[in-house]
């Protein structure tokens, strides 16, 4: 399964999620997680990137601690 980020150039601006979005990218690549090439990390990657960096998924914000 792909992992689909960058979900805010998917959505119009005036979506009222754009915001959640746009604030998770920027963390995403506040973090270095969008080096990924091609169409996006599997799920077990990208899990384990998150990991590596100590991050974990809440909703759609990035987080410390395991």
């Amino acid at each position: 399964m792909q992992i689909l980020y960058e979900k805010d150039a998917y959505l119009a601006p005036e979506h009222p999620r754009h915001g959640e979005f746009t604030r998770l990218t920027e963390q995403e690549i506040q973090h270095g997680l969008l080096r990924f090439s091609g169409y996006g990390p599997d799920k077990e990657s990208w899990l384990r990137a998150l990991a590596g960096r100590n991050l974990r998924l809440e909703g759609h914000a990035l987080v410390t601690g395991s």
